[in-house]
């Protein structure tokens, strides 16, 4: 199993793409959020990549930054489909969402874009994420859904479990670790951090209820994890991945890893 990072920006960064990234298991691949519009295009094709290799997308919540993306996506089912080559005769794209995100997604897109959307729909299956309901596909692989009780915006995190490995994503919320408490010992937490604890001032992490780097670290150490990777963070300065995991490393005894845009992390 391994992660391609495509971002690993908050909202409104400047030299860094926004979070998002692939989970890789075998033959499988998931893209787990769309970055924030035009960009997933871009990075999809950077990797040789077309519509008709992208069959499962996770959108975590609504947030433009996390969101937008997927209007392009559509619009890109719609050329494949129409003046391309064509897609797999079996092709569609499962959307692994909330209900209401489904509805957003599905309307926004028909409103930017309704005449490609009405072709691009017949390829697209939304899935709904139900809290602890487990989602089992592509053989070897399940995916819980964890609600993470955001009061910004309904949003999910997953526990996935694959290759006899298991992961915990928990979305760009401060954790409460009693909701990943089934991924206690997971090989690896992926979490956000917007900035070290001594930047509070400057990043406001807990402003927008995220975390600083320390207690990322801490909550990673509650549930046991074996590795951690820090991602969706604000600080952007010189040398961060350095300055991350010298602060994370002072609470979290396991594996630390602070990508930039365009790594692969191996779980």
């Amino acid at each position: 199993m391994k992660l391609d990072f495509l971002g690993t920006g908050t909202a409104m960064v400047r030299q860094h793409r926004h979070t998002a990234f692939f989970i890789e298991t075998g033959s499988s691949k998931m893209l787990v959020d769309t970055l924030g519009g035009y960009d997933i295009v871009q990075q999809l094709r950077s990797r040789g990549m077309g519509i008709g290799d992208l069959r499962t997308l996770f959108v975590s919540h609504r947030h433009i930054d996390h969101a937008l993306g997927f209007v392009w996506l559509a619009r890109l089912i719609w050329q494949a489909a129409t003046l391309d080559a064509g897609l797999p005769q079996d092709y569609r794209l499962r959307v692994l969402c909330s209900p209401a995100l489904g509805n957003i997604l599905a309307r926004g897109t028909k409103s930017f874009i309704p005449d490609y959307y009405a072709v691009a729909q017949e390829y697209i299956d939304f899935v709904d994420l139900v809290d602890g309901g487990p989602i089992t596909f592509d053989a070897d692989l399940t995916l819980t859904p964890i609600d993470l009780q955001s009061t910004k915006a309904e949003q999910f995190g997953f526990i996935l479990r694959a290759e006899g490995r298991m992961l915990a994503f928990t979305g760009d919320e401060r954790v409460v670790p009693e909701r990943f408490e089934k991924a206690r010992g997971c090989d690896l937490l992926v979490s956000q951090a917007a900035g070290l604890d001594a930047d509070e001032a400057t990043f406001k992490a807990h402003a927008k209820h995220q975390a600083t780097v320390r207690e990322t670290a801490e909550t990673a150490a509650a549930l046991e994890a074996k590795a951690l990777t820090i991602t969706h963070t604000a600080d952007e300065g010189t040398g961060r991945r350095e300055r991350f995991i010298a602060e994370a490393s002072q609470h979290f005894s396991g594996r630390i890893e602070v990508p930039e845009d365009g790594e692969t992390v191996e779980v």
